[in-house]
């Protein structure tokens, strides 16, 4: 670990520069769980790398050996409508980015967790991992537009070309997916990260009335 660029006053996750790398650890719990105000820090360290000339590329990853299942709405009125301002938020600073964005898969990335990573430009996992949505799982992070990249599927080992761009081995996954990343970080990912989006302001709108149109409780996998 190196060149730290700040983790004071967060608390859903960990966030420093590594060789040119804004690497983001999301925190959750053994059952793979964050807080919704995982999205509104995830939205704040994406603009600091964003702005830090230093920072070459930004690099999304778990920790424990798990990268995300399901967001727990907090109990309060519009708790909801908060979670979709940020996640709104975070998908138009993604699109607007220069610089590539990685999702280094760690461990479990379902539902909501697969949703980020398909947000990344190169989807990077460990051979340990599983990716994929669960029956009936319902879009809330632009999945309905994303998912179009290997088609809806369901929670599978990492395969390359099925559900991740790359795979590499579990052990030394870190070390081997910074090297990946410095392979690939001068590509011109952001064109067409812009190409993928393109329409992402109508699917927002339509997963966030289909998720309003239903009962809610958490964002699970």
């Amino acid at each position: 670990m190196s060149s730290n660029i700040t983790t004071h006053g967060f608390h859903d996750l960990s966030f420093w520069k590594e060789e040119n790398i804004g690497l983001i650890v999301m925190r959750c719990d053994s059952k793979g769980r964050s807080r919704q105000s995982l999205f509104k820090e995830l939205l704040q360290v994406v603009g600091i790398a964003y702005m830090d000339d230093s920072v070459r590329s930004i690099a999304i990853t778990g920790i424990n050996e798990i990268f995300l299942k399901e967001i727990m709405l907090d109990e309060k009125d519009g708790a909801a409508r908060e979670f979709f301002d940020y996640a709104h938020a975070l998908i138009k600073t993604i699109y607007s980015l220069n610089k590539p964005v990685f999702s280094l898969v760690n461990g479990p990335a379902v539902g909501i967790g697969y949703e980020i990573v398909l947000l990344s430009d190169a989807i990077i996992s460990s051979n340990t991992s599983a990716l994929g949505f669960t029956p009936g799982y319902n879009f809330v992070l632009l999945g309905s537009l994303t998912s179009s990249r290997f088609g809806v599927r369901p929670v599978e080992p990492a395969k390359q070309g099925l559900n991740a761009d790359y795979v590499l081995e579990h052990d030394n996954f870190m070390e081997d997916a910074k090297k990946k990343i410095h392979e690939l970080d001068t590509l011109r990912f952001s064109l067409n990260r812009k190409m993928r989006f393109r329409g992402f302001e109508e699917a927002m709108l339509l997963e966030k009335d289909n998720y309003f149109s239903m009962p809610q409780g958490s964002i699970t996998g």
